[in-house]
């Protein structure tokens, strides 16, 4: 769980790859598999075990360091990607648009992972703050 909860950190969610996982925790990928059945399994059980252990976490500088480069990235990929819909918005309102879209997603995807968000659910809220966002962006 140490392991995953590295790798995630470095790469974020949609980084996590099972052979970077085995190799960092210094294990077969046939075991993580064995243990977790699959890629989800692992990311349910890793975001639980980072839950509970959320306050020793946010005072591990080198975790903090990788978590911080990785929510940056993201916030950057995503205003670039709302710049191509809306090019003549400034920086700064892309930036502060990608934060609360990013920071939406992260919140949606703790309640879906653990069974409170239904997916359908999830995905229209997102649809609907998107379209929001890129309205907003417009004036």
């Amino acid at each position: 769980m140490e392991g995953a909860a590295r790798v995630i950190a470095r790469n974020g969610v949609r980084g996590l790859r099972m052979e970077e996982l085995a190799t960092e925790a210094g294990v077969s990928i046939a075991l993580i598999y064995y243990h977790f059945k699959d890629r989800a399994g692992v990311l349910r059980h890793t975001l639980e075990f980072i839950s509970d252990r959320a306050d020793r976490y946010l005072f591990e500088p080198e975790l903090r360091g990788d978590l911080a480069r990785a929510t940056l990235a993201w916030i950057h990929d995503v205003a670039d990607l709302l710049s191509c819909v809306r090019p003549t918005a400034p920086a700064p309102a892309l930036t502060a648009s990608a934060e609360r879209l990013t920071g939406l997603l992260e919140g949606l995807s703790t309640r879906w992972l653990s069974g409170a968000l239904p997916l359908p659910h999830a995905r229209e809220l997102v649809r609907e703050a998107v379209s929001i966002e890129v309205e907003r962006l417009s004036h």
